[in-house]
């Protein structure tokens, strides 16, 4: 039996070839242990990175403190009346 903590929601996307190849190639590798997992951890990675990269903005042009990234979601629901994820995708998009 598999329980998994905190993950109510599905997100359905569509992926090229050279992704999934990829994605499969690191699956292979065993880095991860199938499709889900592997892109769960990458958009965790991705957004993260997102996050940091931000924050580190915002501090050069504010100073300290820093936002954690609590914080930084709440601004951005503030501001832009959506969490940072949905922004993230829109500029996928």
């Amino acid at each position: 039996m598999t329980v998994l903590l905190g993950m109510d929601d599905v997100v359905a996307t569509r992926l090229n070839k050279d992704q999934l190849e990829t994605i499969d190639l690191l699956i292979k590798q065993g880095k991860f242990k199938n499709r889900s997992d592997a892109i769960r951890n990458l958009i965790s990675s991705g957004l993260e990175h997102y996050l940091d990269k931000t924050n580190n903005q915002l501090q050069l042009l504010f100073g300290e403190p820093q936002m954690s990234k609590q914080e930084l979601q709440d601004v951005s629901k503030i501001i832009f009346d959506k969490p940072i994820s949905e922004l993230v995708s829109e500029m996928r998009e």
